[in-house]
């Protein structure tokens, strides 16, 4: 009876399958599923944006600068300048690298040296990470 059943169920099957016809699929099939694979590629590229964006740039040169010239053209001179231990004469006598002695402390001068290691290497794995990704 098994048997049975299994030629019925092939008959059955070729009858179904004489019903439909061979599906063709059009004549610029590939170069429509082409252009839509093209499309989702170019979604796809990164493009190459700066970690500092100009407008951070432009404004930590205005904060250096700024500081350099409260530095240089602030009215309190200091008798003992950075350029005193060594014997030039004719910039010394320019009065423009008096600058005005201020201290770190300790732990704010291993907050940045902290902070320069810790960048120097974030610097580094964003490099890396960033070659990996864009290769």
């Amino acid at each position: 009876m098994d048997q049975r059943a299994d030629e019925k169920l092939e008959e059955f099957t070729e009858k179904l399958m004489q019903d439909f016809s061979n599906e063709t699929p059009s004549i610029d099939f590939t170069t429509k599923v082409m252009s839509n694979v093209t499309a989702l590629y170019d979604l796809r590229v990164t493009t190459y944006e700066p970690l500092i964006s100009k407008k951070i740039w432009i404004l930590l040169g205005v904060f250096i600068f700024s500081v350099f010239a409260y530095l240089i053209y602030n009215n309190k001179r200091v008798e003992n300048s950075w350029l005193s231990s060594y014997d030039i004469k004719p910039i010394q006598d320019l009065n423009v690298f008096n600058l005005p002695e201020f201290e770190i402390s300790s732990v704010g001068m291993l907050a940045i040296m902290g902070f320069t290691f810790f960048m120097s290497i974030q610097i580094f794995l964003l490099k890396n990470h960033f070659a990996k990704r864009l290769a």
